[in-house]
């Protein structure tokens, strides 16, 4: 606005100046008046007293329909609650307009130089590049907004079933929707009977209530006390959130003991208070049950809306605390069906893999500090997710090498489990990229920083030369400790480049390699063992290969026959059990977890498989039994 001031008193401080200058023709032509044409003889002349008057005064004029414009925009732009460089494009068209004029009075007063046609083809040019740059999409993919530029409605934007799913009767008469634009869909299709609490859409709301509609946001997002009262206030209305943006506000909802989720799309979830007995009852959704018995009404049918669902999924098992892994886990597999069948849609298209990658990190999130698993030997109930999550983030790179959240992604995996050099190697590229917007941007400072300690903590590399095996070991011992797991593996294929190996050896390097995400040579190396002193845990090794690689009835295949081989052994029946419930497959998956369950080694493991028994335990039984 206070460019917008000086575009009128520039403008009227130099029409003054002008005007009080004696003599202004001395020094040149008129102020705007173009040169005098000779007469023409025998041509009549026309009246133009008031022409000739105009063309005596400077081109510039203040305009009382401006001053008005300017007054009433920067007005309504202190009055909006949001979006007001809506009222300041008029406020900038004002004062260019004053600008502009300005400019061409004084380009009058100066004798004509040069062609006037290269600055307009140029001019041309820009309007014509920033139009295609718009128009094809260019502009917001650099912008990283990935917004759709047609002349029809974007797909899977407004919320159409999930709104007339609200407007059903039984449903609560009162709305509230977090999205700018739901409300008014909302009151496009039930209004006026049915009220919304706040059309945040609306500009001019008023301060009072707008603020009082983000600070229920505020609160039901972050799980202040006090949310619940405020909506029993508000009439217990239904509560549509997009699943974009407000997944952690669902997260919040889900956790409720009175409110229950009665819809979930690719782009909205609707949640109701328990208080509506006949909406909360019949209209529950099931997460599960979608995964094992999904019904056609409710799949996500194309690679669109394979996308939305699983990237629903994605923000709300991140937001979900990792203390309620009951709320989780049906959601994990149900995001996980969504991101498998997109992989399969797009097998060159790194969402799949990504989306893969992020579902399956959120399955067994880390609570405490950074412990380096790959030290240990390979055990399903801590290992199994992490190193899925850490293959399918490792295809995704492949695919898209300058992708900034697989690489910020692959880089937490490695750094959940003290993998400095592994960690440090995903760092070099993320830190180079050209940040999109100040997120990024700020996380690439962090990483910086982080990037920075990780070089320090590794140090020179350790000499890798030995005399014996002792030696041999002790380097070995100095790389893992130094989190160096790639020098570590690629020291022991050197050491022992071929088999017979010791199969502590064998196993050592393989798991290495699962854990970098390799775990095709992990499998290599397994299969080539010499004489395992158990075959069936060999066997079990490779099946989880192929379950880590998304290969699930390669994997069913060699579970069996590790089965066949062993039928006590704990990993086998965990893994089949996982790969079952997986798969969709409750009363394969319920036998398996309760077959591991009575040979667990450990509470922590007959803790896990008994999990996965009561989750699938209701899926089991036929519909209706």
């Amino acid at each position: 606005m206070g460019l917008g001031g000086l575009s009128f008193l520039v403008p009227l401080g130099w029409l003054v100046a002008v005007r009080l200058r004696p003599n202004p023709a001395a020094s040149g032509p008129a102020l705007d008046r173009p040169a005098k044409k000779p007469e023409v003889p025998d041509r009549p002349r026309k009246r133009s007293g008031t022409t000739a008057q105009v063309g005596r005064e400077p081109a510039w004029r203040l305009s009382l329909f401006r001053v008005l414009l300017f007054a009433a925009f920067s007005v309504l732009s202190w009055r909006a609650t949001r979006n007001s460089h809506q009222f300041a494009a008029v406020v900038g068209t004002v004062t260019a307009w004053n600008f502009g004029e300005w400019a061409a009075a004084l380009r009058r007063r100066r004798v004509a130089r040069g062609s006037e046609v290269a600055p307009r083809v140029a001019t041309l040019g820009c309007v014509v590049l920033v139009f295609a740059l718009v128009a094809g999409g260019a502009f917001y993919k650099l912008t990283g907004e990935g917004r759709t530029i047609g002349l029809s409605e974007e797909p899977l934007w407004y919320p159409h079933e999930a709104v007339r799913f609200v407007g059903r009767l039984g449903m609560p008469e009162r709305f509230v929707g977090y999205h700018i634009g739901h409300a008014s869909l909302y009151e496009y299709e039930h209004g006026p009977a049915r009220k919304v609490f706040a059309d945040a859409r609306l500009e001019v709301i008023g301060a009072e209530l707008y603020e009082r509609y983000m600070d229920l946001e505020h609160r039901v997002t972050w799980d202040v006390p006090g949310w619940e009262c405020e909506l029993d206030d508000l009439g217990r209305p239904a509560v549509l959130l997009d699943n974009h943006t407000h997944a952690p506000a669902a997260a919040t909802l889900l956790a409720s003991r009175h409110w229950r989720c009665v819809w979930f799309d690719p782009v909205a979830s609707v949640f109701v208070h328990d208080a509506y007995a006949g909406a909360a009852l019949t209209h529950a959704v099931d997460f599960a049950a979608r995964h094992f018995r999904p019904e056609p009404a409710t799949d996500p049918k194309g690679v669109p809306a394979l996308t939305a669902t699983a990237e629903a999924v994605r923000n709300y098992v991140t937001a979900i605390p990792p203390t309620r892994a009951d709320l989780a886990r049906p959601l994990v597999l149900l995001g996980l069906d969504s991101a498998r069948r997109l992989q399969l849609a797009e097998p060159d298209g790194v969402a799949g893999w990504k989306l893969l990658g992020q579902i399956e990190y959120a399955r067994e999130p880390s609570t405490g500090g950074p412990v380096p698993r790959f030290r240990l030997s390979f055990d399903p109930v801590f290992d199994l997710s992490m190193v899925r999550a850490t293959y399918a983030l490792r295809r995704a790179q492949e695919l898209a090498p300058d992708d900034f959240m697989t690489l910020m992604m692959l880089a937490k995996v490695f750094e959940d489990r003290r993998m400095d050099e592994a960690e440090l190697a995903v760092l070099d590229p993320l830190v180079r990229l050209r940040p999109i917007n100040l997120l990024q941007r700020k996380t690439q400072v962090e990483k910086e920083a982080r990037r920075e300690q990780l070089r320090a903590r590794l140090g020179p590399s350790p000499p890798l030369t030995w005399e014996n095996l002792s030696d041999l070991d002790r380097i070995k011992g100095r790389l893992l400790d130094a989190g160096r797991v790639v020098g570590a593996a690629d020291l022991l294929e050197y050491a022992y480049p071929t088999e017979p190996r010791l199969w502590e050896v064998t196993d050592q390097l393989a798991t290495l390699r699962l854990h970098l995400g390799e775990p095709a040579r992990a499998r290599a190396l397994w299969e080539k063992a010499v004489k395992p002193p158990r075959p069936a845990v060999r066997a079990a090794r490779v099946a989880m290969t192929h379950l880590v690689e998304g290969s699930f009835d390669a994997a069913r295949r060699s579970y069996r026959d590790a089965r066949a081989a062993d039928p006590d052994l704990f990993e086998v029946h965990y893994g089949l059990a996982v790969l079952e419930q997986d798969a969709g497959r409750a009363a394969e998956a319920l036998a398996e977890a309760r077959a591991a369950e009575a040979r667990a080694p450990s509470d922590v493991a007959r803790a896990a498989a008994r999990a996965i028994a009561a989750f699938v335990e209701p899926y089991a039984r036929k519909p209706g039994a």
